[in-house]
């Protein structure tokens, strides 16, 4: 009985799922190359939604300093976009290529706030694409971590945030398709800006419960949170969250293709465990803890060690802090075969070298 229930109740699901993909049949199956075109051609006033945004401003404007002085990492900001605007960042065509040729090691499906066991879509090196499509169907939320690895595009705009705010920063990628939540209410303990690439989703956000949070929390129970923006994120729309605001992800019915963009926060207590790093060239914070000397000798110990702690935390820690953190975080770049022909040759100009090729 329970079984035959459920499959009545999928034929509403599944039928309008099934005239969603007739309608828009053209747009999951025209080729990578041709797809930047298609959505010129149907949005004409919007004549760069098929560039890949590149850059903050492309995101949020032409001035994003209010944003950033303002609202970064203090208030829910929805920014409305246009059709077409983030799609150039991940198109359907260039996700399948990804599943199927990468190993499966950063895809999870998730259903209902559950992480699904993996071994019931994955073989050992890849995707099994029946089993995950069918996981799908039935409301599974498909998740691709780091996803920028895999796309130039998404990467050059994770590699241009990176440098703007010097840390770490990586999208991860989130595909739905019925009207299952992936996730129950959650936070996150990095400020995200969310890009909806396809579809619609709905989105309710909470007052946080905690102010700057070092870590997620999940399952948080709905009766002790009070609403501080609602709504639906349409194609090619982007929304701030701070760290610590929960959230409720909700998918209508519909392919549905968003990008969560975290930024992974510099807190004091990372730049004082990076001051304490630096105090361990001292030879004097080597030392053992003077267990059983008197209290006036622990004291001149302790005194040496804040002295050299306090002499790291002058007017220009945060600048090194920041560089270090930057160099630690380095996108690498290759340019083969020039750049080890740069090596090979020093002194001769990159263009010289290939003119002579």
């Amino acid at each position: 009985m329970i079984q035959g229930s459920h499959q009545r109740q999928r034929k509403p699901l599944l039928s309008q799922l099934r005239a969603y993909l007739i309608r828009h049949l053209w747009a999951l199956s025209i080729p990578t190359a041709t797809i930047n075109k298609s959505s010129v051609d149907e949005f004409p006033n919007s004549s760069e939604a098929h560039v890949a945004p590149r850059t903050l401003d492309d995101i949020l404007g032409p001035d994003v300093r209010p944003f950033l002085g303002k609202s970064w990492g203090r208030s829910v900001t929805h920014i409305p976009g246009f059709p077409g605007k983030f799609g150039a960042l991940m198109p359907w065509p260039a996700l399948n290529s990804i599943l199927e040729q990468h190993h499966g090691k950063l895809v999870r499906l998730s259903q209902g706030g559950q992480t699904l066991d993996s071994r019931s879509y994955q073989n050992a090196n890849s995707l099994r694409h029946v089993q995950t499509s069918k996981l799908l169907a039935d409301g599974a939320t498909l998740i691709l971590d780091e996803a920028e690895q895999f796309y130039r595009p998404l990467r050059d705009l994770i590699t241009n945030l990176e440098k703007l705010f010097r840390g770490h920063v990586q999208a991860n990628l989130y595909a739905s398709f019925t009207e299952v939540n992936g996730f129950s209410v959650h936070h996150d303990s990095q400020d995200t800006i969310i890009l909806q690439v396809s579809g619609r989703k709905h989105w309710k956000v909470f007052y946080p419960r905690e102010e700057h949070p070092l870590k997620n929390a999940t399952n948080i129970p709905l009766k002790e949170l009070r609403v501080v923006w609602e709504g639906i994120l349409n194609d090619g729309d982007a929304l701030h969250v701070p760290r610590g605001y929960p959230h409720l992800v909700t998918p209508l019915l519909e392919p549905t293709l968003h990008l969560t963009v975290t930024f992974t926060p510099m807190t004091g207590v990372d730049l004082l465990k990076w001051v304490v790093e630096r105090v361990a060239e001292d030879t004097h914070a080597r030392t053992n803890v003077p267990v059983f000397s008197e209290l006036s000798e622990q004291q001149e110990w302790i005194d040496a060690i804040r002295k050299s702690m306090l002499s790291r935390l002058d007017g220009g820690v945060v600048e090194r802090f920041l560089a270090a953190n930057e160099a630690r975080h380095e996108r690498p770049i290759f340019a083969l075969p020039m750049s080890v022909l740069a090596a090979l040759t020093p002194g001769v100009p990159e263009m010289e070298r290939s003119h002579r090729q």
